[in-house]
């Protein structure tokens, strides 16, 4: 994100910017009915679309990740942004965890995706 001074020369905000990634995404794919497949990532997508709020703005999807950035001013303490960070991946493995004993009757399966996300400062 750019904003412009006086003399039109662009200037870099501070913030971070954020990933989150369906690892195994490919895997799971090959190794799924397409149908069922296409849901179940669906599904982990719009968890995740579902609970991306303030401070995090998306900036972004490609295939399986969603890209998106906290500019400095959208929190007051950076724990704030941990926490917030945390949350998001707790929805999306408590809803991996049930898609997955619901699928399989029991504990999850390593063929399954996992979630990672990475940040870094700008």
């Amino acid at each position: 994100m750019l904003n412009w001074n006086k003399k039109d020369t662009p200037m870099a905000n501070k913030g971070y910017f954020i990933i989150t990634d369906i690892s195994g995404y490919t895997e799971f794919l090959t190794k799924s009915e397409l149908d069922h497949a296409q849901d179940a990532l669906q599904s982990l997508f719009d968890v995740q679309l579902a609970n991306i709020k303030h401070p995090f703005v998306i900036s972004g999807f490609r295939g399986d990740a969603i890209f998106m950035y906290v500019p400095e001013t959208n929190f007051v303490e950076p724990q704030s942004l941990l926490e917030s960070l945390e949350n998001l991946y707790f929805v999306f493995a408590d809803t991996l965890r049930q898609m997955t004993f619901t699928t399989t009757g029991n504990t999850p399966s390593r063929n399954w995706v996992t979630a990672k996300s990475c940040w870094a400062r700008t």
